[in-house]
């Protein structure tokens, strides 16, 4: 009585729990999620993925919206052009930039997280 006592209660089973009786591995297989936030959340993929995908053919003051062109230096952001020598102003620039990333990270980090990230 004793021997079934301690059997009943062990802590090591006898098999992972990830496997079936037969030794193969059980599988996982979520549902899908399905409904409202689900639908304007792919849309919103949609359009980020298409202005990522359009935005190199786009044109603005006769060239490319967004260009880097390694032989001549020269970076071409909507209209701005940047050379070598603007090194100075584009660190400030980018400085500034990266400031306001983490304080939209901060105040709206989840939202991205749960709507925008392309994961």
């Amino acid at each position: 009585m004793n021997e079934n006592f301690e059997n009943s209660f062990s802590v090591i089973p006898d098999r992972p729990p990830s496997l079936d009786e037969k030794g193969f591995r059980k599988f996982v297989i979520p549902a899908e999620v399905q409904g409202f936030f689900r639908r304007r959340r792919d849309f919103v993929y949609a359009v980020l993925l298409l202005i990522f995908l359009v935005l190199p053919w786009t044109r603005f003051k006769g060239e490319q919206s967004v260009l880097l062109d390694l032989p001549h230096r020269r970076f071409v952001f909507f209209g701005h052009s940047f050379f070598a020598h603007d090194g100075p102003l584009l660190f400030f620039f980018l400085a500034l930039f990266t400031f306001g990333i983490l304080l939209v990270t901060a105040l709206f980090g989840r939202l991205w997280c749960g709507w925008a990230c392309p994961q």
